[in-house]
């Protein structure tokens, strides 16, 4: 109906338009019709590109109007003389009514744009141009500042800068120290904005408390991590993500604790405050692969990596096909000098998902420490085309070249598996 009502309006207005009279053809109404049908074309064709708002539809109509008034043979005219009170309350009504028009034009404008930029800056980020994506965001910040979306996209971007500066060896100390600095600051000013425009929606607490976890080291970051994650599980406490995250957050707590001398029992307290949110996590819900994983991470920070190990692998005969738990069982396998088991494992992960970066590369390693070089340049090769930016993985690359140990000249930085994370947590 609606696309019959469209095209019997253009097809009317076209031969309306097209065999005028010769006064219709000088005169004002005819260039007045003929905008109004142009414009009504571009509107209907922004209906077919563009999800259509209120604005938009409030527009069809009035021009929809304006064209049944131009297709009309006959035009009816109404005289209000100026004294009369009518005229005086249609000119206030239509006045009224073009201001509240035009202003919600322009907001809606501004909002149409400022989605057009973030659309850009998903695509930049994507496209690994993350200066990019930040300017893109940030326009649609300026545009629609009141979206905790684009701001929960900008601390975690931000984030992610952090990262890059760090690993960025063209700087001087100096500049490294500030532009780490300036990027922390953007990082937790933009999560804090979030909480600020809406403190009610869960995903900008887990955002905040993502942002302040991936701090820790920082003074007050981890007390900051553990307050956001307590509220977004207020907040929502049926999910089993701000629970598990906090568990992180402590044991966390408790590596740092562990490089400082006589603090073993605060280390052993934030243990356990962790073993106790996860077991709360696993009791909202009993297959959450993420609370079991910390779970036995937590028993081999305890000194019972054999429970740690039953844990996995129990959870290995109830989830065949979860990449994450193969990856984490490899990795207690590897930690154990288990290499033969760490290895299927690992192949395993490899199996599920031929593009994990994080089960190919220690795949990799692997195979350096079984002397088997060639599969060892494979593994890596395959990781390098999943992240081409990599120094890290290069400078293994060469070593394997030059009959080197995989690491030689390195301190890895494997990054855990996130595996679980609600939508507003981005994977990278």
């Amino acid at each position: 109906a609606l696309l019959a009502l469209i095209g019997s309006a253009l097809f009317f207005a076209v031969k309306r338009l097209a065999s005028p009279s010769g006064e219709e053809t000088e005169s004002f109404s005819w260039m007045v019709g003929l905008g109004t049908l142009a414009s009504f074309v571009a509107l209907v064709t922004s209906l077919f590109l563009y999800t259509a708002t209120f604005t938009t539809w409030f527009v069809f109509w009035v021009l929809l109007a304006g064209l049944s008034i131009l297709i009309g043979k006959e035009v009816k005219t109404v005289s209000l003389a100026p004294p009369s009170f009518l005229a005086l309350i249609s000119s206030f009504v239509f006045l009224v009514s073009l201001i509240f028009g035009l202003g919600l034009l322009f907001l809606g404008g501004q909002k149409y744009i400022a989605e057009v930029q973030y659309l850009k800056a998903v695509q930049a980020s994507q496209d690994g141009k993350q200066d990019e994506a930040i300017q893109k965001v940030l326009r649609a910040v300026q545009l629609n500042p009141s979206s905790d979306l684009y701001w929960r996209d900008l601390a975690q971007l931000y984030l992610n800068q952090v990262n890059t500066i760090s690993q960025n060896t063209s700087l001087t100390a100096e500049e490294r120290q500030k532009a780490l600095q300036d990027a922390v600051n953007n990082a937790v000013a933009s999560a804090l904005q979030t909480t600020l425009l809406s403190p009610e929606n869960v995903a900008n607490w887990n955002v905040q408390g993502f942002v302040y976890q991936n701090l820790i080291g920082i003074q007050g970051a981890e007390d900051l991590a553990t307050e956001a994650y307590q509220k977004a599980s207020e907040l929502d406490p049926s999910s089993p993500y701000s629970l598990t995250e906090l568990a992180r957050v402590y044991i966390l707590q408790a590596d740092r604790l562990a490089q400082q001398q006589g603090l073993q029992d605060q280390r052993s307290q934030a243990l356990q405050n962790a073993l106790d949110q996860l077991n709360k996590a696993i009791g909202l819900k009993n297959d959450y692969s993420p609370a079991h994983y910390l779970i036995a991470a937590v028993y081999d920070k305890q000194g019972n990596s054999e429970q740690a190990t039953r844990k996995l692998e129990e959870l290995k005969i109830v989830n065949p096909n979860d990449i994450g738990l193969a990856f984490q069982l490899g990795m207690v396998y590897w930690q154990k000098d288990n290499v033969e088991k760490a290895q299927a494992e690992f192949l395993r992960a490899k199996a599920l998902n031929p593009q994990y970066a994080n089960g190919l590369y220690m795949l990799g390693l692997t195979y350096d420490k079984q002397g088997k070089k060639d599969l060892a340049k494979e593994a890596f090769r395959a990781v390098l085309q999943l992240n081409p930016d990599s120094e890290e993985i290069k400078h293994i690359l060469a070593n394997l070249d030059s009959g080197k140990q995989a690491l030689n000249g390195l301190t890895p930085a494997q990054p855990p598996v996130k595996e679980g994370a609600p939508p507003e947590i981005k994977k990278e």
